[in-house]
């Protein structure tokens, strides 16, 4: 509930939770659009193009996760939406915590 608000609040629409464009994951860690395509470019963080010229990259639930177990030190945790990023590292786990806490 606590990312659907954050998500609603910072007018991201996405018909599939667990894929995201580098822009709308952009502002969830904190980070420029940028520094998102050169995770995807550079540091091994996988992503599907989108057709066309001006081709999105879409980066699904799972492979963010993988790439978060092996690039910690690229993230900032002072700069990431917290519920947003313990709920894709941790998943219904840490939405349980969340709202016992």
């Amino acid at each position: 509930a606590a990312v659907a608000i954050i998500m609603k609040r910072r007018q991201i629409d996405r018909t599939d939770p667990d894929v995201w464009s580098a822009t709308q994951l952009a502002p969830l860690f904190g980070r420029d659009p940028k520094t998102i395509a050169d995770w995807v470019e550079r540091r091994g963080l996988r992503a599907a193009r989108t057709r066309g010229p001006q081709g999105k990259l879409l980066i699904h639930r799972r492979d963010l996760r993988r790439w978060i177990a092996t690039n910690q030190h690229l993230i900032d945790l002072r700069r990431v939406d917290q519920p947003w990023f313990w709920e894709v590292v941790f998943g219904a786990a840490a939405k349980e915590w969340m709202v016992a806490a």
